[in-house]
C-alpha cells in the first residue's frame, strides 16, 4: 500500500519538473530569437521598420492592432517588403533584451512605432498612438497606416 503514494508522488514530481524544463526552454528560446531578431535589423543600412510593441498579456484588441498592421503591411507594401525595404517586427517589451524599447520610443501601452534608418542610423521614428482611436473600423485604421508609412518612407526610401 505504501508503493502507491511513493510512485504517484515521484510521477507528479517527474511531471512538475518536465512543465518547468518546457517553460525555462521556451523563454530562453523566444529571448535569443528576440535578439537575433533584433541584431537583423541592422543588416540592412535604409529601411522602413514597423515595429508592433507588445507585453506578455495581450488583449483582443491588441491582437487585432498587430493582425490589422500586419495585413496591410504585407498587402499593402509586398514589393518593398521582399527588396528589405519595409520590415515588419513584432517585439515583446517585457524582456530582458528589448526593456529598452519602452524608453528609446516612449511606448505606455502596445504601441504601432515607424523608425526610418538611413546608412543604418536611425534618422526618425513616429508613434502611430491612434491606432488605439482608429482599431474600431478597419478601413480608417488602414487609411492612417497606409498613410504615416507612406509619408515616412518619402523621407528618404
Amino acid at each position: 500500500m505504501k508503493a502507491k503514494p511513493v510512485i504517484t508522488l515521484a510521477l507528479l514530481a517527474f511531471v512538475a519538473l518536465s512543465v518547468i524544463t518546457l517553460v525555462v526552454n521556451q523563454l530562453e528560446g523566444n529571448a535569443a530569437s528576440e535578439a537575433s531578431d533584433i541584431s537583423d535589423l541592422q543588416t540592412l543600412e535604409d529601411r522602413l521598420v514597423v515595429y508592433y510593441f507588445l507585453g506578455t498579456a495581450r488583449c483582443y484588441t491588441c491582437r487585432l492592432i498587430e493582425s490589422h498592421t500586419r495585413d496591410i503591411v504585407e498587402a499593402t507594401y509586398a514589393d518593398q517588403l521582399m527588396r528589405g525595404q519595409i520590415e515588419f517586427r513584432v517585439i515583446n517589451v517585457e524582456t530582458r533584451d528589448t526593456v529598452h524599447f519602452i524608453e528609446d520610443y516612449r511606448l505606455s501601452s502596445p504601441s504601432v512605432v515607424l523608425a526610418r534608418f538611413a546608412n543604418n542610423v536611425q534618422a526618425e521614428w513616429k508613434n502611430l498612438d491612434r491606432v488605439w482611436q482608429f482599431v474600431g473600423s478597419e478601413s480608417t485604421f488602414r487609411t492612417y497606416i497606409q498613410d504615416e508609412i507612406t509619408a515616412m518612407m518619402q523621407g528618404s526610401l
